[in-house]
C-alpha cells in the first residue's frame, strides 16, 4: 500500500514538473514577445519623430525628439543616417562601430546577434527616402527577467517537492494501516456460490470501523442486485430458447454471437454453423446493405423490413426483418439484435387470393358483358400488379411510393396524398402527394370533423363529391 501511496504522489509530481517546465518556456516566450512588442513601438515612435522635422536646420531638436528613447535601458545606440548615408544623429555608436558597420553593410532590416537586436527602420516622407534609423536593443533586462522567472520556478518545484512528501508520509501513516488491517480482514472470509459472503466486523469508531460498515452495505446492496441480475437472466436465457420466432445477436459489423433454435431452423443451419455465419451471408448482400445503409443514415430501428433470402437448397423464403440497436452504458454501439418473422406462406396466400379474384371477376366478365365488366377485370388485373409491386418493396420509403403513385392510376385519379398516423404527436403527418409538389400544400391534421380524419378514423374508404366538401377539408388536401 505505501508502495502505491508513493507511486501515486511520483504521478502527481511529473505532470508538476512539465507543467513547470511549460510555464517557464511559455514566460520565455512571453518575454520574447514583449520585448519584441517594445521594438516595434519604440522604432515606431522614433521614426515618427524623425518624419515630421527638419534634419538639417533643427540638429537640438531631434536630441529632444529621441530623449525619451535614449533614457530606456533596453537601448544601447540609436543612429540617424540620411539617403547618402551621411550620419544625422547617433547615440553612444561609438562602443558598437564594429558592430554597426557590419550591420550596415548588409541588406537586412532586423539582425539577432551577441545579445543585440540590431533594427532597421527606413524614413519615408512623400514618397521619398530620406534616410534609415538604426537602432541597437540589449537582451540584458530580458534576459535577467527569465533567469528569475526559472528560478522562481525552481522554488515552486521544490516546496511542492517537499508538500508532496509531507503529505505522502501522512497518507502512508493514517490511511494505508487501517486500510492493510481491513485487508486482513477479508482474506479470511470467502466468496462462494452466486453471493459475496463478506462481512467486516463493525467494531471501533474510527476509520476502519467506517469502513467496515459502508463495505457491509456495498454488500448487502450488491448481493440484491446479483440475485436480481441472475433472475432476470434466467428469464432472458428462457426466452430467448424457447421462442418460436428467430432471434439472432450479431456484433456491429454482422458477425453472429448468438442465435436461437429457431433461427437455426429457420435458416436450415446447425447451432455452431450459425455462430460462424455473417449476417451478410445469411440475408443477402442486397438486404444486408439496405439494412446498413439505414442504420449509417438514420440511427434508428429497423421495423417491418420486408426482404427475399435464399436457403442452401436455393429455395427462395419472404422474411420480415425487425433489428434493434443496443447501446452500452457509454451510448457507443453494441450489438444487434434480429428477429426475423417467415412471411412467405402468408404472401403466397395473398397471392392465390389475388389470383383467384383475377379468375373469378374473369368469369364474371364471361357470363355479364353487359355491365361493362372488361373495364373491372382490367383494373382488378391492375390491382393485382400493384399487390405484386407492393410486395417486392423493402422499405417504407418504397411502399409509399407505390401507394401514391399506383394507387392514384389505378382508380384514375387526378391527385393523390398519403398521410401518416403518428401515435405519440396524435396527428397524421403528410408522407406523399402525387404531384410531388403538392406535398408542400400540406400540414398535419390533427382530429377534427374533416373528412381525412372521418376516413381514417372510421377505417373504411368513402367517395366524397365536390358539393359534399367543406372549405376545412380543400385546405386539408391542399386544393
Amino acid at each position: 500500500m505505501k508502495s502505491r501511496i508513493w507511486l501515486l504522489a511520483l504521478c502527481i509530481w511529473i505532470p508538476f514538473l512539465l507543467l513547470a517546465s511549460h510555464w517557464i518556456t511559455a514566460s520565455r516566450a512571453q518575454l520574447q514577445i514583449l520585448f519584441q512588442f517594445k521594438i516595434n513601438a519604440v522604432m515606431q515612435g522614433a521614426s515618427f519623430q524623425a518624419e515630421r522635422l527638419d534634419w538639417a536646420d533643427a540638429p537640438s531638436a531631434l536630441a529632444g525628439a529621441f530623449h525619451a528613447a535614449e533614457n530606456d535601458p533596453d537601448i544601447a545606440f540609436l543612429h540617424l543616417a540620411d539617403a547618402r548615408g551621411n550620419t544625422v544623429y547617433s547615440f553612444q555608436t561609438e562602443k558598437f562601430q564594429a558592430l554597426l558597420a557590419g550591420f550596415m553593410a548588409k541588406t537586412v532590416l532586423y539582425e539577432d546577434t551577441n545579445g543585440y537586436v540590431i533594427v532597421k527602420q527606413p524614413i519615408i516622407q512623400t514618397d521619398q527616402m530620406r534616410g534609415n534609423l538604426i537602432a541597437g536593443f540589449t537582451r540584458q533586462r530580458l534576459q535577467a527577467e527569465t533567469d528569475r522567472q526559472r528560478w522562481r520556478a525552481y522554488l515552486y518545484i521544490l516546496l511542492f517537492s517537499a508538500l508532496l512528501a509531507v503529505l505522502g508520509l501522512i497518507f502512508a501513516r493514517y490511511v494505508s494501516e487501517p486500510v492493510t488491517s481491513a485487508a486482513e480482514t477479508i482474506t479470511h472470509y470467502q466468496k462462494e456460490g452466486e453471493r459475496i459472503y463478506v462481512r467486516l466486523p463493525e467494531d471501533g469508531g474510527g476509520e476502519l470501523g467506517r469502513l467496515a460498515r459502508a463495505f457491509n452495505r456495498l454488500a448487502d446492496a450488491t448481493d440484491q442486485r446479483l440475485e436480481d441480475s441472475i433472475r432476470y437472466q434466467n428469464y432472458l436465457e428462457a426466452f430467448f430458447a424457447l421462442s418460436p420466432m428467430p432471434i439472432i445477436i450479431t456484433d456491429t459489423i454482422g458477425n453472429v454471437e448468438k442465435a436461437n433454435r429457431s433461427a437455426c431452423a429457420l435458416f436450415e443451419l446447425n447451432m455452431e454453423g450459425m455462430l460462424k455465419s455473417h449476417l451478410e451471408n445469411l440475408l443477402g448482400p442486397a438486404n444486408f446493405n439496405a439494412i446498413k445503409n439505414h442504420i449509417n443514415e438514420s440511427g434508428e430501428n429497423i421495423r417491418g423490413y420486408v426482404g427475399v433470402i435464399t436457403m442452401p437448397d436455393g429455395v427462395q423464403k419472404i422474411v420480415e426483418v425487425h433489428l434493434s440497436l443496443l447501446f452500452n452504458a457509454q451510448r457507443a454501439l453494441k450489438n444487434f439484435i434480429i428477429s426475423l418473422i417467415n412471411v412467405t406462406d402468408s404472401m403466397r396466400t395473398q397471392q392465390e387470393i389475388l389470383a383467384e379474384r383475377v379468375q373469378s371477376n374473369e368469369a364474371r366478365r364471361v357470363k355479364e358483358p353487359e355491365y361493362g365488366v372488361p373495364e373491372y377485370a382490367l383494373k382488378l388485373e391492375k390491382l393485382a400488379q400493384v399487390s405484386y409491386k407492393v410486395a417486392q418493396c423493402q422499405s417504407v420509403v418504397q411502399l409509399l411510393d407505390k401507394f401514391v403513385i399506383e394507387g392514384r392510376d389505378l382508380i384514375d385519379a387526378a391527385e393523390s396524398r398519403v398521410y401518416l398516423w403518428e401515435k405519440q404527436k396524435r396527428h397524421m403527418l403528410p408522407a406523399k402527394a402525387a404531384p410531388e409538389q403538392k406535398i408542400k400544400l400540406l400540414h398535419p391534421l390533427v382530429e377534427s370533423s374533416g373528412i381525412v380524419w372521418k376516413t381514417f378514423q372510421d377505417n373504411r374508404p368513402y367517395h366524397w363529391s365536390s358539393e359534399s366538401l367543406q372549405e376545412r377539408d380543400y385546405r386539408d388536401l391542399g386544393l
